[in-house]
């Protein structure tokens, strides 16, 4: 594992890249969850999961979102865009220094709901979604975002998320109302969907709505842990 920064305009996004001791076939995007980070804690799923793919011939790349982390910007200044060209960033840089590897999304809760926005944007070869947020886009149109309450007719310029102790700006609420869930379905490769039965965040629900855009492109697996 070693410390990584892209440079994304003026933005500095900092990070790890996880390489094998082989040559490069794959290279594993790793997309955090909503308030998170790319897996700086020793024992975290994301850097366990890197490390897994890691031992076994997959690289991997993952920083974290603007905003987040130890990446630069401010929480209240995410949106749906900036993280959308956070993953182009990393993208790119991938196929700088790895031209001939398959790119894999793969995409924790919120940042599998990023994920396959990306991939049909981004030429991604395949999509691995665990437990995507899709379901958030329905809950903000109902004004509700991790258990806190707004006025959907009266967004404020600020919202106070309590559960991650974060404060979301009105750019990243207006930009949930307006995203498209269909747009997901102009991904033509392959996409790999899991969950949790006992998760608590993610609606089972979720999987079915992922059924219907992507049809026999996804294969589906539940987990009883």
């Amino acid at each position: 594992m070693q410390k990584l920064k892209i440079k994304r305009g003026r933005i500095t996004l900092r990070g790890y890249i996880d390489k094998p001791n082989k040559q490069i076939e794959n290279v594993v995007i790793l997309l955090h969850g909503f308030g998170a980070d790319c897996g700086r804690t020793k024992g975290s799923l994301i850097n366990d999961c890197a490390k897994f793919m890691k031992h076994n011939g997959l690289l991997v790349i993952r920083v974290d979102f603007y905003g987040c982390g130890n990446s630069d910007g401010i929480f209240k200044d995410m949106s749906l865009s900036t993280q959308l060209e956070d993953v182009s960033a990393m993208v790119n840089i991938s196929r700088i220094y790895y031209p001939d590897a398959k790119v894999i999304l793969l995409g924790f809760s919120e940042g599998g709901l990023i994920a396959s926005l990306a991939a049909p944007k981004l030429r991604i070869d395949k999509l691995v979604l665990l437990a995507p947020a899709i379901s958030m886009l329905t809950e903000i149109r109902r004004g509700i975002l991790l258990g806190t309450s707004f006025d959907i007719k009266h967004i404020p310029n600020v919202i106070n998320i309590s559960k991650i102790n974060q404060t979301v700006g009105k750019k990243f609420i207006i930009e949930c109302i307006n995203c498209s869930e269909q747009q997901i379905s102009s991904f033509y490769g392959p996409v790999l969907y899991c969950q949790s039965l006992c998760d608590e965040y993610v609606p089972q629900e979720v999987a079915l709505k992922y059924q219907n855009l992507y049809f026999n492109r996804i294969k589906i697996r539940k987990y009883d842990t």
